[in-house]
């Protein structure tokens, strides 16, 4: 009522609940004219397409029955089978997760920064459903260091553009709750 996310009238903004969840279930509601059965049908869906990226991540380094196996195993998994149609924020987030995961392995197998930079915004966006993903960025350029493939100058440009995007990102919010 007062025009500030999350906090109670009068009292400072604070840092959670993250927004990017409450976001997708306020599109989903809309979307759907508030129907919650939609709401749980459309998070199923996504429980099921994490089986996609992990497929693919696996495929980078194994062949069609690892990747295969790769999937079916998560496809199996009885928690995410248990959340899936929950409305948490675990299986937005895990898609995200997934995808980051996909991004960075693609990376690091062909060494096209598009994939890095991906890998670091997907990252950053997870941060708005969950906040253990803040520090992903350290491990990632950390990675990135360890690659022979790239020149000093290459990794000190990538690192410097992966923390401005990443910045870019997360900052607002931050500010926001500051």
């Amino acid at each position: 009522q007062d025009g500030v996310f999350a906090s109670s009238p009068g009292a400072p903004p604070t840092a959670s609940p993250l927004p990017l969840y409450p976001l997708f279930l306020a599109i989903c509601l809309f979307i759907s004219g508030g129907s919650l059965s939609f709401c749980v049908a459309l998070s199923a869906i996504l429980g099921g397409l994490i089986t996609c990226p992990v497929y693919l991540a696996a495929r980078l380094y194994g062949n069609w029955k690892i990747a295969f196996c790769a999937a079916l195993l998560f496809a199996l998994n009885p928690t995410a089978i248990a959340l899936s149609p929950m409305l948490l924020s675990d299986t937005l987030f895990l898609f995200l997760i997934a995808l980051q995961t996909l991004f960075f392995l693609k990376f690091a197998r062909t060494h096209f920064a598009l994939f890095f930079f991906a890998s670091v915004f997907t990252a950053a966006v997870a941060v708005f459903i969950r906040p253990t993903n803040l520090l992903w960025i350290l491990p990632a350029v950390f990675v990135l260091w360890c690659m022979p493939k790239f020149n000093i100058r290459l990794k000190v440009i990538y690192s410097i553009l992966a923390f401005l995007i990443y910045a870019a990102v997360v900052m607002p919010w931050i500010f926001r709750n500051h």
